[in-house]
């Protein structure tokens, strides 16, 4: 099940000017805050991509937090913003 949500989120993340061994990607969310206050530390990306949109990129991140909730969160580089776009609520397989 899934429950869709679209909203923002305050999202800290690193912006890498180049890839590493420990950093693979050249963006990468580690916590995130709702607006309902609810706090999430992200343990795993399980999986990335990047869609057009306009004239902006979406860069989905689907992770798993430290608390094992899976969510789909996304950041617009059009807007400057991140939205969790939805939390899949039966896990993610594995």
């Amino acid at each position: 099940m899934q429950r869709g949500t679209f909203e923002k989120i305050n999202v800290l993340a690193s912006f890498a000017g180049f890839t590493t061994d420990k950093q693979k990607r050249r963006l990468v969310p580690h916590r995130f805050l709702m607006r309902s206050g609810e706090r999430h530390r992200i343990g795993e990306v399980r999986r990335s991509y990047t869609e057009v949109v306009g004239g902006a990129k979406h860069v989905h991140f689907v992770v798993r937090t430290t608390e094992d909730r899976w969510f789909d969160i996304v950041y617009d580089s059009g807007e400057l913003a991140w939205y969790c776009v939805l939390e899949i609520e039966e896990g993610f397989p594995e």
